[in-house]
């Protein structure tokens, strides 16, 4: 469809008020919004950052890259991460990759599957002698990630729809952890002790 294979006219039908050809290009126009709007839905602090004629240039470059290839789109975006990364906008603004990896990593903590968590009063009652056997798994909804830019103060004004700061680095790295809780996803900024305990739970 957008890449000029023109089979598919002969099963359109002409009308009065357009042709086979524009009925295709029309669909076409409406197929490639759709997409674009997909990606804006799940990426509105990118979109914000590079502008409504960027931020559609760069859609329409990753829809050129990775055509949808699921009925659902909820998996359209899994892609615009390290497409970001790799595409000139976000190497002329090295921040953009950081804030679309935050955006999917709260999609992905919404979307993760569901597992009941041992309660704190069966912990209690392990017995001493078992511990050292003990492995602990994060929830599956639990994501954790270094950063270099100020994405959170980025993405929470944009939630907020308050003036949006700069992109800036900042001073030293920081961890974000997200998780979902009764259908609400929560995020919290760890100092770099709980940084180091989070990731040695994960290992």
């Amino acid at each position: 469809l957008f890449y000029g294979d023109t089979n598919i006219i002969r099963h359109i039908v002409n009308t009065h008020n357009a042709s086979d050809t524009q009925r295709l290009a029309t669909y076409r126009n409406a197929y490639f919004g759709r997409l674009a709007e997909a990606l804006a839905i799940d990426f509105p602090a990118v979109k914000t950052m590079l502008g409504v004629d960027k931020f559609s240039r760069l859609c329409h470059d990753y829809i050129d890259t990775y055509p949808s290839t699921q009925y659902s789109l909820r998996w359209f975006g899994s892609h615009f991460t390290d497409f970001i990364s790799q595409h000139f906008f976000g190497q002329k603004q090295n921040f953009l990759a950081e804030l679309a990896k935050l955006e999917s990593t709260f999609i992905n903590a919404f979307d993760a599957a569901d597992v009941i968590s041992l309660p704190a009063s069966r912990v209690a009652d392990i017995p001493i002698e078992s511990w050292p056997d003990i492995g602990i798994g994060l929830h599956p909804s639990v994501f954790y990630f270094d950063y270099h830019w100020n994405i959170v103060d980025i993405w929470r004004a944009v939630q907020e729809q308050d003036p949006v700061p700069q992109a800036a680095t900042l001073s030293k790295t920081s961890t974000c952890v997200i998780w979902r809780r009764a259908l609400r996803t929560r995020y919290r900024i760890l100092d770099e002790f709980e940084a180091a305990a989070l990731h040695a739970a994960a290992q």
